[in-house]
């Protein structure tokens, strides 16, 4: 992303209890930024969103 856009951050989001999506972000060096409480309404329960952030000085100094 970084490579190919001038974006000082890139954003993403995934549900609280989405392990599998979250454990890839973190992988790729998101940092969670924050969660919003009771963000949708899914299968009859609502759901927490947590939100990651990367910032690109951070990407550049951990790519080879």
């Amino acid at each position: 992303m970084f490579s190919r856009y001038a974006a000082p951050t890139v954003g993403a989001q995934a549900f609280a209890s989405n392990d599998a999506s979250r454990s890839l972000l973190e992988s790729l060096g998101f940092e969670k930024e924050g969660q919003r409480r009771n963000f949708a309404f899914v299968g009859g329960e609502y759901r927490d969103l947590v939100c990651y952030g990367l910032d690109r000085s951070v990407w550049l100094a951990s790519t080879p």
